[in-house]
């Protein structure tokens, strides 16, 4: 590390710890004093609260104010002679000078429900039914009630009405007098009573329906109230949280009308109960900020005082790593002081150990030079080895392992220690002090890796190794070469051996079975160029094999003059050893001449198709081929078989270990091929 990055480093340290003693007395003051906000915030959480329930409170005694008026100005009606006799002409009329002058549309109804007068209809109209439900109630108590929201059958307006019993004399109810009401006049009620601008005013009535609302009311009256406040206003009175039908996230407060249940709900917006809380916080943050950076300023200024000392404290350490020999430092910081003259003493006794470092750096340098790997060391006398992270992965264990000796030679392969040690005694005894060993070793996965040692014999008393020092390579890739290459050579002596005697029965048969000379030559032709199409293939693959969709396509490419359109094939993937893939080349061969001359390819019109699957259900998965030939001339059945049908049937079926089969059908030949895949 050079000098300015260790300046660097124990300024800032110093400073740090300054910097953090002083926020060590800052930070609980910021932390009591947000205590203090937070025990506010709730203080004024709760007035909220409080002033929303009452509130809530105010507007529903209002709506309960009046709906009594409206209850006793629908008893009234219902006691007007015009409505207990039946006088519909002076009902209507009066029914109309009500709702020109009030606002109120009064409806005259049977107890059935049908609409007797309506003033927003002329006399002698058609009127709906209409049943309320608190029909049944006005019914059976005889006494006046109030409806939930609804919308007017004649007028089509979201209304809510008082139902009064008209009673005859003998206490029977005639009549249903209806006073129905706009909606209006709750959002009045709300008005009135003026709630702050932000708040959230509902009042929603006892199925759940918003009836008036002082924010966006033609929007939301007749909307269901949302589940958060249906939920959490079951009582009489109380708060809730949860979010208005708008989507504001709300702490709300509601009361319910005595006369209606109708509930009165508001809701006050969570941002504006936290404003106050984050104001303050800003200010409580940036008062903190304030504070921790005087503090950091006073910590550096005091770390200055204290940098000095350190800092020539650094610069003798840097001379120190240069060879150099220093002084004590001058301070009156007594641990500063102290390390000074420990690094003085320190630097004389570095001097003295310059050469032992000179003469290790050389041996390491011989061994980095002999290797360039993995480099180790092995103490005879103390049965120790010390290597680098390759050395431990060149056998197998993790880089940032610690393996002990016996883990080191249990991963020898049997004998290999004791060979390598005989080769270092042989050395020694003809005086040699290098070794060059190649040895193999087992991992615990099973594989073998081949390693070569390199390395320096250092003697002791009485001339026996006290010391190995050296480098090891990976060589395993050279071995696995060494040994294919081994391979290949006997592979290509076998395989010549059988090319020649492949060639021999070739010519033996076709010379016996050609009628002159020229029909010889021309088979003699074809089936060494389908031998040497083969061979292309599996040299090209090293002769460790070939695919089967290669072998047919180079067997049928000579034919593809007569119309590609006329050969097929298809199948997996497959990959055949190389004594399949040349038995299955001749015979594709043998059956595409045949086609030639006699089959499908001797028209203009026949077909050949070949295709293959195989069958892994079976132990080992077993090939099945098929060549079929269609739309040539009719097929004679042969009177004597000649070579390329025995080579066929015959050889192909040894070679392949298998079944063959042709059969020489009137429509086409065709040849099946069932052999196992090794």
């Amino acid at each position: 590390m050079t000098g300015p990055v260790s300046r660097a480093r124990w300024w800032w340290s110093i400073q740090a710890y300054l910097a953090l003693f002083a926020a060590t007395l800052i930070l609980p003051v910021l932390v009591f004093a947000g205590f203090l906000l937070w025990q506010y915030g709730e203080g004024e959480r709760a007035r909220l609260e409080s002033a929303a329930l009452e509130e809530a409170r105010d507007i529903a005694q209002a709506v309960d104010d009046e709906l009594g008026d409206l209850l006793s100005s629908a008893q009234i009606l219902a006691l007007m002679p015009a409505v207990r006799n039946g006088r519909f002409e002076d009902f209507y009329r009066l029914a109309q000078d009500v709702q020109r002058t009030l606002g109120i549309i009064s409806v005259l109804r049977s107890p059935d429900g049908q609409q007797l007068v309506n003033p927003l209809a002329p006399p002698g109209a058609t009127l709906p039914k209409m049943e309320l439900p608190f029909d049944r109630a006005a019914l059976t108590t005889k006494r006046s009630q109030v409806s939930d929201l609804f919308t007017g059958g004649v007028s089509q307006l979201p209304l809510f009405t008082v139902t009064a019993p008209v009673l005859l004399d003998n206490g029977e109810v005639n009549y249903l007098l209806n006073l129905s009401f706009s909606v209006e006049r709750l959002r009045g009620i709300i008005a009135r009573q003026q709630p702050p601008a932000n708040w959230v005013v509902a009042i929603v009535d006892r199925s759940g329906t918003i009836m008036a609302r002082n924010i966006r009311h033609e929007e939301f009256v007749g909307k269901p109230a949302t589940r958060d406040l249906q939920e959490n206003t079951q009582g009489r009175e109380g708060t809730w949280n949860g979010f208005t039908a708008d989507g504001r996230a709300v702490l709300g407060a509601y009361s319910r009308s005595q006369m209606s249940e109708w509930r009165v709900a508001i809701g006050i917006q969570r941002a504006d109960l936290t404003a106050p809380l984050r104001h303050s916080l800003v200010w409580l943050s940036l008062l903190g900020a304030g504070l921790l950076s005087l503090s950091g300023l006073l910590a550096w200024l005091f770390g200055q005082r204290i940098a000095a000392p350190i800092q020539a404290l650094a610069d003798r350490a840097v001379a120190v790593g240069h060879g150099e020999t220093v002084a004590p430092v001058g301070t009156n910081l007594s641990e500063i002081r102290h390390v000074g003259e420990a690094l003085a003493t320190a630097s004389a006794k570095l001097r003295e150990r310059e050469a032992a470092i000179r003469e290790s750096e050389e041996r390491l340098r011989l061994a980095v030079d002999a290797g360039r790997m993995a480099v180790w060391n092995f103490d005879v006398q103390a049965d120790r080895l010390i290597g680098s992270p390759e050395l431990y992965q060149l056998f197998g264990f993790p880089p940032d392992a610690a393996p002990s000796m016996e883990e080191f030679r249990s991963r020898y392969y049997p004998g290999e220690r004791e060979r390598i040690w005989a080769e270092i005694r042989r050395a020694v005894e003809k005086g040699q002090h290098y070794i060059e060993i190649e040895a193999r070793c087992v991992w615990p996965d099973g594989q073998h890796r081949w390693l070569l040692v390199r390395g320096a014999i250092y003697l002791g008393a009485g001339g026996a190794p006290s010391r190995l020092f050296g480098v090891v390579l990976d060589i395993s890739e050279r071995k696995r070469w060494e040994e294919h290459l081994q391979l290949l050579i006997h592979e290509l002596n076998h395989r010549v051996k059988n090319t020649l005697a492949t060639v021999q029965s070739i010519a033996f048969q076709t010379l016996r079975n050609a009628t002159t000379a020229e029909e010889a030559r021309e088979a003699m032709e074809a089936r060494l160029f389908a031998l040497s199409r083969a061979h292309n293939v599996l040299t090209k693959e090293n002769w460790e094999g070939a695919e089967l969709g290669e072998i047919v396509a180079q067997a049928m490419e000579p034919y593809e003059g007569y119309g590609t359109d006329r050969l097929h094939w298809r199948g997996p993937q497959v990959r055949l050893s190389p004594r399949m893939a040349l038995a299955l080349a001749m015979a594709l061969q043998e059956l595409a001449t045949n086609a030639v001359k006699y089959g499908a390819l001797s028209n203009t019109t026949g077909k050949i198709r070949i295709v293959w699957i195989v069958d892994a259900n079976t132990s080992p998965a077993h090939l099945h081929l098929q060549w079929e030939e269609t739309g040539g001339p009719p097929v004679e059945v042969p009177t004597r078989r000649g070579f390329g049908t025995r080579l066929i049937e015959r050889s192909l079926a040894h070679e392949l270990d298998g079944d063959v089969r042709i059969d020489f059908a009137r429509a086409g030949v065709t040849c099946t091929v069932d052999a196992p895949l090794a």
